[in-house]
């Protein structure tokens, strides 16, 4: 079977699931606390490192990719993905103990989800018009951008440590309307940006825009099982962070068919050579 159709698979099995979820135990608090697990720390974060270490190193093949390029494009793509992974990352380990709790832990990933979201965005809009922006120092250009993007994850970190925005997350009550509103935007740029890159895919046929697209989609996915869900530990919970985890993969193996594209390209031109 084409793997393309392989990959395909687990976004329509998830959609159904969460559709189940919804029907059935929605809301989730009348549920039993039997229904709900949650693993100790610092397992408790270990799905996160599927979707940051994934997004950081699809950080690192964009930023040489915009070295080869000089595309601004491949710029927007590799800030939205350094944001996601490394605040990804921070906000799981500075939401537990010893370091902060589920309002750290819910602020910080949210406003990560929406910042990446805005880049993922752009890249997808200039993308859908047909603009592919050059730049003539590519190094000077990449340094700034990211280092911009490290200095926006600190100052989103920073605004939900000293409380400059409100609270994402309440004790014994659960998101806050706040939370909702940014995650719902979240949903919206994230599942914007994957049907324009499908789009994209249905008329150049490049496979990485295909796994890049289902792993955006995925994301989505796990954002809106999020939203849906109130209680860490939860079906919703355990569904959204099996679709992140998953998302993350997706993104590797685009970078996995970006590189295989190039070795091809390579090895062709090596036999065209011994002729």
């Amino acid at each position: 079977m084409n793997a393309k159709y392989v990959g395909l698979i687990p976004l329509p099995i998830l959609l159904a699931g969460l559709l189940a979820l919804t029907l059935v135990f929605y809301p989730e608090q009348n549920l039993p606390r039997s229904w709900f697990f949650e693993l100790p720390s610092p397992f408790s974060f270990a799905h996160s490192l599927f979707l940051s270490i994934s997004a950081l190193i699809v950080a690192y093949f964009f930023a040489r990719g915009f070295l080869s390029s000089g595309s601004f494009n491949l710029v927007a793509l590799g800030n939205a993905s350094l944001v996601l992974g490394l605040g990804f990352l921070l906000s799981q380990l500075l939401g537990n103990a010893p370091f902060g709790g589920p309002n750290q832990l819910v602020g910080i990933s949210s406003l990560v989800f929406l910042f990446s979201g805005l880049f993922f965005a752009i890249f997808a809009t200039l993308s859908l018009f047909g603009r592919v922006m050059q730049f003539g120092k590519p190094i000077v250009t990449l340094l700034v951008d990211y280092m911009g993007s490290v200095v926006l994850v600190a100052v989103l970190i920073l605004a939900v440590e000293t409380r400059l925005v409100p609270d994402f997350f309440v004790q014994g009550v659960g998101p806050t309307l706040v939370r909702q509103q940014v995650l719902g935007a979240s949903i919206l740029l994230f599942s914007y940006s994957s049907i324009v890159i499908m789009r994209n895919f249905a008329t150049s046929r490049t496979a990485i825009l295909y796994w890049f697209s289902l792993g955006l989609g995925l994301i989505a996915l796990g954002f809106l099982s999020a939203f849906l869900g109130k209680v860490p530990g939860g079906p919703f919970s355990w569904l959204g962070r099996i679709s992140l985890a998953l998302g993350g993969i997706y993104l590797i193996v685009s970078i996995l068919e970006a590189l295989k594209g190039v070795k091809a390209t390579a090895n062709k031109l090596g036999h065209l050579d011994s002729k």
